[in-house]
């Protein structure tokens, strides 16, 4: 499996899926939630302005993960929320301070959704709070516990393949080296909009297929890491956000 990232790899491609109407309309997208019902709340990250649920769809009660989560502020869109064009309702006011709930025009309120359709049950545990633990993971449990399961228990990985045989996403790709040993594509992660640079999150995708984890990475992997960092990072990343990249 060629799943080697410089980050964590994005969710499948179904959130552009056109989900209802007749024939295979997917790549059409999405324009409203109009035949979705929400099911309940896998996941709350208050924190982060994340909510990530368990939707179904009216049509054929097929499951379905629905991620929307808050959109960061632009230099542009700040200047223009903080306007007369926003209204404000007063929470409390003590001394200097003061507390309000503000109601800016939808165009500067809006969010980023993702959907997982069909979502399986393992999407639907993945995206569930769980709580966290703290595990030391020696080389022979990783290969007496761990690497079974992952082979086990992965997730539907033909996504990655997709991008790899560039049956899909070939219009987001930043940058390919399509050496067979050392090359990657890069690309950018579901998880940034595009629009706020600070926020960055791209993902490199190895073209070998055989690494499961960062625990089959060994010494000869060596050329395949220093060609990601700096074709990837150094030359990549500069020439296309330059302006903006620290």
């Amino acid at each position: 499996m060629a799943d080697l990232t410089v980050t964590e790899p994005s969710p499948p491609k179904k959130a552009k899926y056109q989900i209802s109407g007749e024939g295979d309309s997917r790549e059409k997208g999405l324009e409203s939630f109009s035949n979705f019902k929400v099911v309940k709340i896998l996941q709350n990250k208050a924190e982060s302005k994340v909510v990530f649920l368990h939707a179904k769809l009216d049509s054929n009660e097929e499951d379905a993960v629905v991620i929307v989560e808050k959109t960061p502020f632009s230099d542009d869109t700040i200047r223009q929320i903080v306007s007369a064009d926003t209204k404000l309702k007063t929470h409390h006011i003590n001394d200097i301070y003061g507390t309000y709930e503000g109601y800016p025009k939808p165009e500067f309120n809006g969010i980023k959704a993702t959907v997982i359709y069909p979502a399986t049950e393992k999407h639907l545990l993945k995206y569930t709070y769980q709580p966290l633990h703290n595990v030391e993971e020696s080389a022979d449990d990783y290969r007496e516990i761990t690497l079974p399961y992952l082979k086990a228990q992965q997730f539907h990985i033909q996504w990655v393949y997709n991008i790899l045989d560039k049956k899909a996403e070939t219009e987001r790709i930043v940058f390919e080296d399509s050496d067979p040993i050392t090359g990657f594509i890069l690309l950018p992660s579901m998880q940034w909009d595009k629009k706020h640079i600070e926020n960055m999150y791209l993902i490199a995708i190895c073209h070998l297929r055989d690494l499961m984890s960062i625990r089959d990475l060994r010494a000869e992997h060596l050329p395949l890491l220093k060609n990601i960092l700096s074709k990837g990072k150094v030359n990549t990343v500069h020439m296309r956000f330059g302006n903006f990249y620290r």
